[in-house]
């Protein structure tokens, strides 16, 4: 398919000429499959402007824009009277000049004709002209004082098409380098009321008028994703960023279509925010559903990426539909034993399938994507994509009420700052017993201590409770069980100190949200944990019961050392956001 050339589009108002550019670019590598396709524009369109941006596609006419940024331009202008902007246009800082100044139709037109032929313009400090090798704008925004030097033009003809003031629409007929919201500014300041650019549509460049012009959204992408894991009732990890990343991707992709894809009611905690660009659909529920029901809509509308936030993509779908499939840990295969035989089969089946299929992989972590390219060495590493986790450390940072915090804390029988906690599913990865026998060599310097076990029951959750009931100190172990997010903070907020035994862990998220509610972290040395805690916690070998113990004795008897483990841990938390993992995941799927 030849889609290469010149053309014409019709960018909408809030879009830069860049961003516009891009949509394009990522709509020629869809139907190209050319990643290095050279795409273009001829001549700036303001993000507030509307109209004709002319656009090149391919080498071969890229290489002959110049001559259409040369071409002569048209252009419908709104001008409001009696005010000037810091920007020249709608969205600066509007200074009041003279209100009182209601200049005539034929006051304005005498103004007109000052500004038809070659003349000298000033263009707006929020422009993107270089100065000294940086463009204007970003120099007035960090607060420089900038002289903007005058540049010769050439504007053929001005004509009001219609006028009531403060309101006054032109048509401008011009040469290259002009600036409309300059030339506003200027009319103001003729007239002497002020005045500032509030709306522009560009109708021509050269031979390509608006009439022709192609609709923006003949090029966004329609991206299916599928959600029916935020229909199950319980929130774990996984549903989680699943729910973040659509809170975001609506916004930061208003160009683009999303089909969210799930099979009975949303899990109300979990539901997607209502966008314009957000499309539900519900498949009835089937068996097999990813594989039957929406497999088969899959490849009936032909969405351009499928995103899979697990890794069990369709076996059959259309070669017109790029997937990309997050892949968070191989947990499953370092240590099968801590799962069913049947998932762990089951597992396997599914990674290999997605792992031959996609066209890409996420991994939340690079510890994820060397486990990866380890038990599947054919793999290319470059198609592989390390995207982290975020977190919102403002929920980590909520001043909750004092009486809720005591009943929590009395419900579960413990004192501010008197326990040690850890959060996840109670199950044999989470290697608590280590926790469990680390605790009973902290009991004997810290009697008052108690443990906080947070977390619902997992596979083999009887093991560790049983565990738990033959330790000594049984009665200061305490097993939360399932709890809200907001008893969560409250036992993360209220905690001396978070421990992470865990044995593996895709991303370990958890140990963030310790960081975030100011707590010190004491972590097992494996897997993701390091890359994502960096300096922030002291670590241990996760099968060293007493070297876990160790560590926490010399966290909880150094005042010091628990002040600097939460200042780094605050600063290392905020490294990973979830509008940070919405972007780089919309990179992935729109560079496919």
């Amino acid at each position: 398919m030849n889609i290469e050339g010149i053309f014409a589009i019709d960018k909408p108002i809030g879009i830069s000429s860049q961003r516009a550019v891009q949509i394009v670019k990522y709509w020629a590598r869809r139907q190209t499959e050319n990643k290095k396709i050279k795409v273009g524009h001829a001549g700036t369109l303001d993000p507030l402007a509307t109209g004709v941006l002319v656009i090149g596609i391919g080498r071969e006419h890229t290489t002959k824009l110049d001559t259409v940024v040369a071409s002569e331009k048209e252009y419908i202008a709104d001008i409001k009277l009696g005010e000037n902007s810091t920007t020249c246009d709608a969205e600066g800082k509007k200074i009041i000049v003279n209100k009182n100044k209601k200049p005539t139709q034929l006051e304005i037109e005498e103004v007109l004709k000052n500004f038809v032929g070659n003349i000298e313009q000033i263009p707006p400090m929020y422009s993107a002209i270089k100065i000294n090798g940086q463009e204007a704008y970003k120099r007035v925004r960090r607060g420089e004082n900038i002289e903007m030097k005058k540049r010769k033009i050439n504007i053929k003809k001005i004509e009001i098409l219609s006028y009531e003031y403060p309101l006054l629409k032109i048509n401008i007929v011009c040469g290259k380098g002009t600036y409309i919201r300059s030339l506003a500014r200027d009319i103001g300041k003729n007239l002497n009321t002020g005045a500032y650019l509030s709306g522009l549509v560009r109708t021509r460049v050269g031979d390509f008028v608006l009439a022709d012009a192609r609709n923006m959204k003949e090029f966004s992408m329609r991206i299916a994703i599928h959600a029916s894991e935020l229909d199950v009732e319980r929130i774990d990890g996984t549903r989680v960023y699943i729910n973040e990343l659509l809170k975001r991707f609506g916004d930061l992709a208003v160009d683009d279509n999303f089909y969210i894809y799930h099979r009975d009611n949303f899990n109300k905690s979990l539901i997607p925010p209502k966008k314009t660009n957000y499309h539900i659909k519900i498949l009835s529920n089937s068996p097999l559903w990813t594989q039957t029901r929406f497999a088969w809509d899959i490849w009936r509308e032909k969405p351009d990426v499928l995103w899979m936030p697990l890794h069990d993509m369709p076996f059959l779908h259309s070669p017109k539909t790029k997937v990309i499939a997050t892949i968070h840990d191989l947990a499953f295969k370092i240590f099968s034993e801590t799962f069913p035989r049947g998932d762990v089969r089951k597992l396997n089946f599914l990674t290999n399938n997605t792992v031959k299929r996609a066209e890409h992989i996420i991994t939340v972590s690079k510890a994820t994507k060397r486990d990866l390219l380890h038990f599947y060495p054919s793999l290319d590493s470059h198609n592989i994509t390390v995207v982290p986790l975020g977190i919102n450390i403002n929920d980590w940072q909520r001043d909750i009420k004092g009486f809720v915090v005591n009943k929590t804390l009395k419900n579960n029988e413990i004192k501010k700052n008197e326990y040690l906690i850890s959060v996840g599913a109670i199950q044999p990865r989470k290697n608590l017993k280590v926790l469990i026998d680390a605790f009973e060599e902290i009991k004997k310097t810290y009697s008052k201590m108690k443990l906080v076990l947070v977390g619902g029951n997992g596979w083999l959750w009887q093991d560790t409770h049983e565990y738990a009931q033959k330790s000594k100190y049984a009665k200061d172990i305490v097993f939360t069980g399932g709890v809200s997010f907001l008893e969560v903070q409250i036992l993360m907020q209220n905690a001396k100190l978070f421990v992470f035994p865990s044995l593996y862990e895709g991303f370990g998220i958890a140990g963030l949200e310790a960081c975030a509610a100011g707590l010190p972290v004491v972590a097992s040395n494996n897997s993701s944990i390091p890359e994502v805690l960096g300096n922030a916690a002291e670590y241990f070998n996760a099968k060293n019961s007493s070297e876990c113990a160790q560590k926490i004795i010399k966290v909880l008897n150094n005042k010091e050392l628990q002040n600097q483990m939460c200042k780094r841990g605050y600063k290392r938390a905020q490294k990973f956001t979830w509008d940070k993992c919405a972007k780089k995941t919309l990179r992935v799927l729109r560079n496919i």
